[in-house]
């Protein structure tokens, strides 16, 4: 009787009958004491993000509104506040107030975002504005003019306000609708004409970051007083340019873990290892010897390495094929996608699979083989998502729909690979041929996958619902192959019991830490549709574990 058996024994888990109703209970029981902590901490804090106020403003405008007029009233010289607050109000329609009415003819309201009425009237608004310490109420006004039209008739604006303030605001205004040439030349002009401060600068190497003009750079960096603004992104683009590839891959990976907060790496650390904790349980690996658990580490981190060696690719691979200048046509798309996307990824992936052979070479369970491939495959989802959340500004709906989604996919698509990798390795002869087809299938199925979500034409009509389609064919087909494979031990705490502890630990965490930013009601508001989404999904998983729930 192994210990495994006597510890069941002892606790009675062999006794504990899988019911819906226990699974519902223990769901919400774990998920309501996160709510209930989000709630004790909102007692010691008052969350005032642009974040928040944002999704407040989705869901009732007039509140929004009001509560930044209250924050604004106390705070007059809060940028990012004032900012937030002509943003918002440029997307309602309707008729521009008095003071600005000599531009009726020019600019073009846009239609309202919201339902619900604004707090302001047109003119109490724009005599709020006159209120502001910084920006000055003028720079504000002229944002919220190039933001009501649309970002149409740019140049009129650019012309007719000279003063260097209100220029800088609309170059904020219009940062990535312009060509961002024509906003590094304003910049500089702005620089040449005395209004030199540490905002400008940091615009000015975002500009050059993502221009790459070599020439520009390097002068730059050649200047001390610009080298303390020179930030990972725009060095590994220097040395990129400069074929110092070994710098480059240096600073690409600095520029990986740059911005990240505590929360987004919270987030993404615990729900990669809940998955790692389900595979681990259903390859009945609580018996495996005490060196397979270091393996399973090191296959989260091989796999987290192989997405920066993924972004190096990239930046190949786009200088190779000329990216930025081809048109990005319906058939370009899809071929980038599977030749692109899909290609360097699986094979980023495989590659630093590769050390783990030396200890999976001799192995005789093909179950194990098939979680340490997983694993590195998830390593490299759990570091995309920490990019992914912090463009989404933490969002709980971004990472429950990759929780369900992405890590899942990024795990089977490389278990697949590295299984048949793995396997032709031990058994060579026709096996080569499986991997073969399992690497060219699973390259098609990314490439296909990412060309339906991500290809505007596709979305625009629909097309996204076939990628939801396609995974749960394939996902289907990874979890048989998975089960297949397991040894036939009997599990004390059932796969459907697991995988749900899993699910509401994760999407729990997620909560309580996005209640921190935006508090409890707003973040249960913002999670419900994307914890319907997964619940659908997670059917999925339920069907496959084929275990009967009273």
């Amino acid at each position: 009787m192994d210990k495994v058996y006597q510890l069941g024994r002892k606790f009675g888990l062999d006794r504990v009958q899988l019911t819906y109703r226990s699974l519902i209970r223990m769901s919400t029981f774990i998920i309501g004491i996160f709510i209930i902590l989000a709630w004790i901490a909102s007692l010691f804090t008052n969350s005032k993000t642009s974040s928040r106020f944002s999704i407040l403003a989705g869901q009732d405008y007039y509140e929004a509104e009001k509560q930044l007029y209250e924050l604004l009233s106390k705070q007059s010289d809060s940028k990012e506040h004032w900012r937030l607050l002509v943003d918002l109000r440029s997307l309602y329609k309707g008729r521009l107030p008095a003071e600005l009415s000599t531009a009726q003819n020019t600019f073009e309201s846009q239609q309202s975002g919201f339902n619900s009425k604004p707090y302001f009237t047109a003119q109490s608004f724009m005599d709020f504005l006159g209120t502001a310490e910084n920006p000055p109420p003028e720079a504000l006004k002229v944002r919220y003019l190039y933001r009501v039209s649309g970002g149409k008739n740019s140049a009129i604006l650019f012309n007719s306000y000279p003063q260097p303030e209100i220029k800088f605001e609309l170059v904020l205004a219009s940062l990535g609708k312009i060509p961002y040439s024509q906003t590094l030349k304003i910049l500089d002009e702005l620089i040449a004409a005395g209004y030199d401060n540490e905002d400008v600068r940091k615009l000015t190497i975002r500009c050059l970051t993502i221009i790459k003009d070599k020439s520009e750079i390097a002068k730059r960096l050649a200047d001390p007083e610009w080298q303390k603004y020179a930030d990972s992104h725009l060095l590994y683009s220097y040395h990129f340019a400069e074929k110092n590839y070994g710098k480059m891959l240096y600073y690409l990976t600095l520029s990986q873990y740059q911005g990240y907060s505590w929360q987004v790496l919270t987030i993404c650390l615990v729900a990669g290892f809940g998955w790692a904790f389900f595979l681990v349980h259903l390859g009945a690996g609580w018996s495996w010897p005490k060196r397979d658990f270091a393996l399973v580490l090191v296959a989260l981190v091989l796999g987290a390495l192989s997405a920066i060696l993924t972004l190096f690719v990239v930046e190949l691979q786009h200088k190779w094929i000329d990216y930025a200048n081809q048109e990005k046509t319906l058939i370009y798309n899809l071929a980038y996608c599977i030749l692109g996307i899909g290609l360097r990824e699986e094979f980023c992936k495989m590659l630093l699979f590769v050390p783990l052979l030396l200890f999976l070479k001799n192995e005789h369970s093909d179950c194990k083989i098939l979680i340490f491939s997983s694993l590195v495959g998830l390593g490299f989802a759990i570091e995309e998502n920490f990019g992914y959340l912090t463009r989404a500004d933490g969002h709980p709906a971004a990472l429950m729909a990759r929780f369900m989604t992405a890590n899942f996919l990024h795990m089977l698509l490389t278990g697949y690979i590295c299984y048949h990798l793995t396997i032709a390795i031990q058994r060579k002869g026709k096996h080569w041929d499986n991997f073969t087809n399992s690497f060219i299938k699973m390259v098609v199925v990314h490439g296909v996958y990412d060309f339906l979500l991500i290809d505007g034409s596709m979305v625009s009509q629909g097309m996204d619902f076939f990628a939801m389609m396609l995974y749960i064919w394939i996902a289907m087909q990874y979890m048989r192959l998975m089960l297949y494979t397991s040894p036939p031990s009997h599990r004390y705490v059932s796969l459907t019991r697991v995988f749900t502890l899993v699910l509401a630990i994760s999407f729990g965490l997620c909560l309580f830490i996005f209640s921190l930013e935006i508090g409890v009601i707003l973040a249960v508001k913002a999670s419900i549709m994307a914890i319907v989404g997964n619940v659908i999904f997670a059917y999925m998983f339920y069907y496959v574990f084929n275990e009967v729930v009273h």
